[in-house]
């Protein structure tokens, strides 16, 4: 699975690190502040967005025009909103989602048994879900499916 991650705070600090051990391609990580603009990233099969709640719609609007968003599965990491929010249009992208591990991200690198056996809470389109399963798998975690009114209640 190549990837590409969104977002240069806590959450990203932390998952950047553990995603590469885990075996993820990991093929670009960018912010809004950086040079590139988002438009230049290479396409890729998944696209997390560790970005504030706030912050989702912002991201995946910035990341829309790319010629490759329409084949990818956007996640964001929020376990407050539904995997919808990383949808742009009916088209773009294929498939949007949440993927919200149940466990702080302190901002830095940690053992991997910092996710041993955490829930990632996954909600979305069914391609979103299944690929957020795969990224938790990758990273040790327990995906757990949540569904319309639970996602509050997890």
């Amino acid at each position: 699975m190549r990837l590409g991650l969104v977002g240069r705070g806590r959450a990203a600090r932390t998952l950047e690190p553990a995603l590469r051990q885990s075996g993820v391609d990991v093929r670009w990580w960018w912010g809004r502040a950086d040079a590139a603009p988002a438009d230049t990233l290479e396409a890729v099969d998944v696209i997390m967005l560790a970005v504030s709640d706030g912050g989702i719609e912002e991201a995946a609007a910035a990341l829309a025009n790319r010629p490759s968003a329409p084949s990818e599965t956007w996640l964001h990491l929020s376990g407050a909103r539904p995997g919808h929010v990383a949808r742009v249009s009916s088209t773009v992208p294929a498939a949007a989602g949440c993927f919200h591990p149940l466990q702080a991200l302190p901002g830095h690198e940690v053992p991997p048994e910092h996710l041993s056996g955490v829930v990632a809470g996954l909600d979305g389109d069914p391609r979103a879900v299944e690929a957020g399963s795969t990224l938790a798998r990758h990273l040790g975690m327990r995906p757990v499916s949540l569904i319309g009114d639970d996602k509050p209640l997890y």
